[in-house]
This record gives C-alpha cells, sequence and structure tokens, in this order.
C-alpha cells in the first residue's frame, strides 16, 4: 500500500483512496492524471486482494491503455490479470466477439485496419450500384443522375460520405433511422449509407464506429449481458472523460445501469478539442449528475512554469462552456522563472527561419516541438530545418507498417482469412501486377483467393507462396507456422532494410502480446487480425524535433515548445466566430498547446500575411490578449 500512495499529494491521495461513491476527478495539465488514474486501479486490486471480481479501465487511445497497464502491473504484480485497460472500442470488441450472435453479428467479423480499407469498399459498392442503374436494374436512378460517366467525381467524394456516416454512427444512428423528410440528408447520401451498410455485412466487416454502435446496440437489446458485466466489472473507471461522444456516453451509463457506486472518471473540460467527433460537455455533465458524482479537483501542475499557467488560467476563463466551481491550476514549488518569449515578425517566412535558428542554437532537439493550429503553417519549418541538416518528425498520417512487403503480408493473411475479401484482393493483385478484372470475371463459383491460386500459376507470384496459400486455406486456425513460411519467401532470412526490420519487429511483437492476452483455445486468425487493428501502431522514432499540430500534441509534453502562427484567422481558425462553440474549441486547443510546455515557451506571430490580392495586414491572436501577452 505505501508503494500505491508513495509520492502523491493530498488531492491526489484523496482521489485515490475516495470510497464514498462516484467520483469525477479534474486533472488539468501536468496534474498527474495517468498517476491517480492508475494508482487508483492499484488501490482498488490490493484492498480486493484474493476477491474474483475484475476492474473495468477505459481510455481512447491504445497508446494510453498499453501505458497503464504496465504501470498497474509494476505496482501489483500478476493482480493486473482482474483488470481490463483498454479502449472504448478494444471493450467493444470483446463483447461482440464473445456476444455478438445474439444481435446476428457472426464471431468471424473482421476489423479493417485502415479508413483506406473502408473507403475502398464503399466504393465498389457505389461502382456497382451505379452500373445496375445504368442498366435499369435499380429501383431509382438517383446516383447516375449526378455521377454518369463522372468516375474521378465518385471518388473525389467517397471519403466525405465515409467520415459522414461514420459521424451519424457516433450518434448512434443506423443507416435505416435517418428521417426521410429531414432535408439535411438528401436521398443520395442516404442510399449511400445503405449501401456502405450492405457492403459491410456482404464482407463480414465492421467498421471502428460499428464497435461501439453494435455494442450499444447489444446491451440496449440484451439487458441481461449489461447485468452480467455489473456482476464481474465491480468497478468502472474512465480516463479523458471529457471526450466522450454519444456512442461513448451512452456505453458507460449502459455498462453502468443505475444508481451505480463505483463510477471514477478522470477529465478536465478545458482541454475538449475533439467536438468534430461529437464529444460534448454536456455528456460529463450528465455523467455527473445520473450518478450524482462528488467532485475533486488536482490543482497543482508538475509540468509548467508559473508564468505559462498564469496565461493558460487567463485564457480559459474565457469559455463559458466550462465547470464554473472550477479554481486555478498552480504552479509546482520552484517553477516561477520567465518561461514565455513573444516575437512579431513580417511574414511567415522570417518566423520560420527565427524559429529554426533558435532550435539549431538550444541543440536540444529530441525535446523539442513545433505547434502549429494547421498543417500547412509547419510546412516551412520543415523545409528550413531540412537545410540545416536538424532531424525533424510528424505524427501525420502515420501508418501501422511502412514496408510493401509487410503490408503484403498482412494482406495476405486477411484473404486467407476471408478468401472473397476484395479491397485486400485488389492490394495482392497490385503487388504482383495481376489484372484483378480478368480474375474477378472467372470466377464461376469459386472464390477470389481460389481464383488467384488457380489463375495467377502462370503468373508473377512465386509458385511457393501460391503453394503455402493453397495449403494454409484448410487450416485456418494454426496461422503461425504459415506467416513464417510466406515471410521466408517474400522477405527472406537476411533483411538489411532498417524499415523493413522494424515492421517485422511490431508485428511480431503484437503477436507475443496477442498470445499472451488469448489462451490457446480462443486463438484464431480472424481474432489475431482484429487484435492488431485495435493495438497501438508503432512508435515513431524520434529523430529530432516534433512538428505537430495542436491535436496532434495532446498528451506529449516537451522542454521547449514553438507556438508560430499565432494570428487572427488562423488560431482561432477564420471560421470560429465569436460567441460560438468552435471558439470555445479553439481556445482550448490554445490551452493544451500552450501547456505542453515544461521549461521555455516560444509564441510569435506575423504582421503581414500573402493573399491573391497582395500583402494585407495580419493581426495578432485575440488569445495572445487574453493571455496578458499582448
Amino acid at each position: 500500500m505505501t508503494g500505491i500512495l508513495n509520492g502523491l499529494n493530498e488531492q491526489q491521495t484523496k482521489s485515490v483512496t475516495y470510497s464514498e461513491g462516484p467520483l469525477l476527478v479534474l486533472a488539468g495539465p501536468g496534474a498527474g492524471k495517468t498517476t491517480v488514474l492508475t494508482r487508483r486501479i492499484a488501490f482498488i486490486l490490493n484492498q480486493s486482494e484474493g476477491e474474483h471480481f475484475k476492474v473495468l479501465a477505459l481510455t481512447f487511445t491504445n497508446k494510453a491503455s498499453r501505458e497503464m497497464k504496465d504501470r498497474v502491473k509494476e505496482l501489483v504484480g500478476d493482480e493486473v490479470k482482474r483488470v481490463f485497460v483498454g479502449t472504448f472500442h478494444g471493450f467493444s470488441h470483446e463483447l461482440i466477439r464473445s456476444y455478438g450472435s445474439y444481435i446476428g453479428i457472426s464471431q468471424d467479423f473482421v476489423i479493417y485496419d485502415k479508413p483506406e480499407d473502408y473507403m475502398s469498399l464503399l466504393l465498389d459498392g457505389v461502382r456497382r450500384r451505379l452500373n445496375e442503374e445504368l442498366r435499369e436494374v435499380a429501383e431509382q436512378t438517383v446516383l447516375s443522375l449526378k455521377y454518369k460517366g463522372n468516375l474521378r467525381l465518385i471518388e473525389e467524394s467517397i471519403p466525405k460520405y465515409y467520415y459522414a456516416i461514420s459521424r451519424l454512427k457516433n450518434r448512434l444512428i443506423f443507416h435505416d433511422q435517418l428521417n426521410r423528410n429531414e432535408e439535411k440528408y438528401s436521398e443520395e447520401f442516404r442510399i449511400i449509407y445503405e449501401i456502405y451498410d450492405r457492403e459491410l455485412r456482404n464482407a463480414s466487416v465492421l467498421d471502428f464506429p460499428d464497435l461501439i454502435l453494435y455494442a450499444n446496440k447489444l446491451l440496449e437489446e440484451k439487458p441481461f449481458i449489461a447485468d452480467q458485466l455489473r456482476t464481474v466489472y465491480k468497478h468502472v473507471l474512465i480516463d479523458e472523460g471529457q471526450d466522450t461522444n454519444k456512442a461513448q456516453f451512452e456505453l458507460i451509463t449502459r455498462i453502468c445501469g443505475e444508481n451505480f457506486q463505483n463510477l471514477f472518471a478522470v477529465a478536465d473540460e478545458d482541454q475538449l478539442i475533439f467536438e468534430w467527433n461529437d464529444a460534448r460537455f454536456e455528456y460529463l455533465v450528465s455523467l455527473v449528475e445520473k450518478y450524482h458524482a462528488e467532485t475533486i479537483q488536482l490543482y497543482e501542475s508538475y509540468r509548467c512554469p508559473n508564468d505559462i499557467l498564469v496565461a493558460a488560467n487567463q485564457l480559459i476563463k474565457h469559455n463559458r462552456i466550462r465547470i464554473q466551481s472550477k479554481g486555478d491550476l498552480l504552479p509546482k514549488a520552484g517553477k516561477s522563472e520567465q518561461s514565455i518569449t513573444v516575437n512579431a515578425f513580417d511574414d511567415q517566412n522570417e518566423e520560420a527561419l527565427f524559429v529554426c535558428n533558435k532550435i539549431q542554437e538550444l541543440n536540444e532537439f529530441t525535446s523539442t516541438c513545433v505547434i502549429s493550429r494547421n498543417r500547412y503553417i509547419l510546412e516551412r519549418v520543415s523545409e528550413r530545418l531540412d537545410s540545416l541538416s536538424v532531424p525533424h518528425y510528424s505524427p501525420m498520417g502515420q501508418r501501422r507498417f511502412n514496408t510493401r512487403e509487410m503490408n503484403l503480408l498482412i494482406d495476405l493473411l486477411r484473404l486467407v482469412f476471408n478468401e472473397n475479401d476484395q479491397v485486400h484482393f485488389h492490394d495482392v493483385c497490385k503487388y504482383w501486377d495481376l489484372d484483378y478484372e480478368s480474375i474477378v470475371d472467372i470466377l464461376n463459383g469459386s472464390s477470389l483467393l481460389e481464383n488467384l491460386v488457380s489463375v495467377s500459376g502462370k503468373g508473377t507470384i512465386p509458385a511457393p507462396v501460391l503453394e503455402i496459400l493453397d495449403r494454409f486455406r484448410n487450416s485456418k486456425r494454426d496461422f503461425w507456422p504459415y506467416y513464417e513460411h510466406l515471410k521466408g519467401i517474400i522477405i527472406g532470412e537476411e533483411v538489411e532494410d532498417e524499415d523493413l526490420i522494424e515492421d517485422i519487429e511490431s508485428f511480431e511483437e503484437t503477436y507475443k502480446h496477442y498470445t499472451y492476452e488469448r489462451p490457446t483455445n480462443e486463438r484464431s486468425l480472424g481474432d489475431f487480425l482484429n487484435f492488431i487493428s485495435l493495438s497501438p501502431k508503432k512508435d515513431l522514432k524520434k529523430k529530432g524535433v516534433a512538428l505537430l499540430t495542436g491535436h496532434a500534441a495532446k498528451g506529449l509534453e516537451f522542454e521547449y515548445v514553438f507556438l508560430i502562427s499565432m494570428n487572427q484567422g488562423i488560431f482561432p481558425d477564420y471560421r470560429a466566430k465569436e460567441g460560438t462553440r468552435a471558439l470555445e474549441e479553439e481556445r482550448r486547443n490554445c490551452f493544451v498547446a500552450v501547456t505542453r510546455t515544461k521549461k521555455k515557451l516560444y509564441i510569435s506571430f506575423t504582421r503581414i500575411k500573402d493573399t491573391r490580392f497582395g500583402q494585407r495586414p495580419h493581426e495578432p491572436s485575440q488569445f495572445l490578449m487574453e493571455m496578458g501577452l499582448i
């Protein structure tokens, strides 16, 4: 017990040991949120040693859940087996894997890893529907009226539809619940949502919003499962409670039911920056009201110097959407030095020159980051750092695997699991330069994989690969030896490419985690593929300075932070009007950016901006005035 409470301040200790019902812990930047959450889990396990109930802890990122579980294990050892620490999506996957048959979902469903895969599935479905309309075999001709003969327009529209559908699922709206009389949703959109739903079901695929959508459906239609969950999980803990959207909020309340006494949530509404994902302050308030939760605030920040906290406190007080009883963040003793520098430059080129020269002068690359509101602003800094040979990286567009060979191996595993997986079959054909359409045209009742094996024997796929795939089809449960055979043929025994070595190590490390998490009798190829999709992406090789947007910087901290182009219309964004929720979210985004700093914060803005009408004066951000910096 001493180790669990060791080093905690008074408010943290009170939170960890609280025993009087539901609790909301308000934890601002650097206040020890993760420490309190993991110590709370360890405290519960320690207090109940020898009992059989479990603890459920839900967070938002795979990286956070892995870190939390590791910390708990350090404190309680094998007792960590009594806790499920995972994301909302990961827990929903476990629910559907175990109980999905009650609502008609096969245990053999699969989750794709990339949004592009889902978009490809949707695109194929829209193309088929268009062909039906053009052949006059469809009841309506809505899509052909808009897209006839314009393939490029279809392809450009697919991402828009995909993300719009995802937002509806986050609000627990199925395709058949769209109101036909509601002008907000066109007939074209309703048809495309229906096509997407059908394509997913035909391929036995769930997308990420589906996981929480169907978990809610399951608990709503089969309440005995929720009753069983409450018997197993006597304590429920929520990380980043401010970021819950409707689907996540409803999942929490369905798991807990009425009058649940052991709900523990850690949140900071001042760091709510995901309203685009339907996260709402109101859901956090509703959670507190529903369960009559008490509130404890962690006041002391262990990260930021005093003047940064003063500026951040002044800034966030301009927001109306926050808990009114909340007090200011207080600095840890000894952090009172002057830490903020504000600079004005003529234009962004001059700004980038100063920033990069200063970074070179500091010579602390791995503990430095540059934050901007938008990605494009970072491009000048990236180019300048390149010219100075200063290493830097950006997490934007991060992929799970970076090499063609490893992505091919995953595609082959997916194709063996689902022999008619058109999305990954297409990728396999592309890798070996095969004619996708010609193989599809001669199916004659055979699967895509069967045709690939028989038709491409004369093509460019190595014969040993075809032989293994043919054997693999009939032995999908014991999949690891087949993976190793395929890897030996496609990659070879001697690997020199660093990216490929890193991909292989990442994949095989994921398999080790899988075998640790799953008993032998529960392992299968499909489940492993889903485990990959729900696992953290590998950490980037952090080679130097981090170039981040405000959203990407959340949860991180650095010795030196450069917050650039703090101009009106950039940060805050020009679309965020005074008095709107959008402006309040922009302000929270700025609050997050400022409080990433452990030592020095360099803020800059420009006096001039280039427009298509020539150069124009550029006003500094109102946030600089609200912080009392200019």
